[in-house]
């Protein structure tokens, strides 16, 4: 990859993944003309097969979309089911008074119309049922068709999430 910008010939600086602070991990011109944008791919561990009553997360099939939110960092993954509903996955930014982003708060479950999107029911998960929910999505980012909004890169990224336990 250049060293210099191919706008404005400056030479680009590198973001590292929990290393640089507050930027999303990349390539930068310091003059702004030029980024790319990198997201970790993140690791996972066997998940346990076997959650606790009350923790069954309903399997995923297909991703419908995923996005990172305008609120300062929140993201939101929609997917359709093994029992043919659609869940949504709301994962809310904690963020300091100066809006520095410190985390997540555990996500949000929502089953909502397929068609309308209007919120059916919904309930918190724990950050273990969260790992588990990340592992069942990951393989579906490059073959369960396509993701519209942010596509497989918010995707990515919002399943990162998940498995750091609320934690950047």
């Amino acid at each position: 990859m250049a060293s210099n910008c191919p706008q404005c010939g400056a030479e680009l600086f590198t973001v590292e993944h929990n290393v640089t602070g507050w930027m999303p991990t990349g390539v930068y011109c310091p003059n702004g003309c030029y980024s790319i944008h990198t997201t970790p791919v993140p690791e996972f561990e066997a998940v346990d097969s076997d959650p606790a009553p009350g923790d069954a997360i309903p399997e995923p099939v297909r991703i419908r979309y995923a996005d990172v939110m305008r609120d300062g960092g929140s993201y939101a993954l929609a997917y359709d089911s093994a029992e043919h509903e659609v869940i949504k996955v709301l994962l809310r930014v904690v963020r300091t008074d100066g809006l520095e982003r410190t985390g997540y708060h555990k996500p949000q479950l929502i089953t909502v119309d397929p068609v309308t999107y209007e919120e059916k029911s919904s309930r918190e998960i724990d950050w273990d049922a969260a790992d588990r929910l990340g592992y069942l999505l990951r393989p579906l980012v490059t073959s369960g068709g396509e993701i519209k909004l942010g596509a497989a890169p918010r995707a990515l990224e919002m399943i990162r999430y998940l498995s750091l336990r609320g934690g950047l």
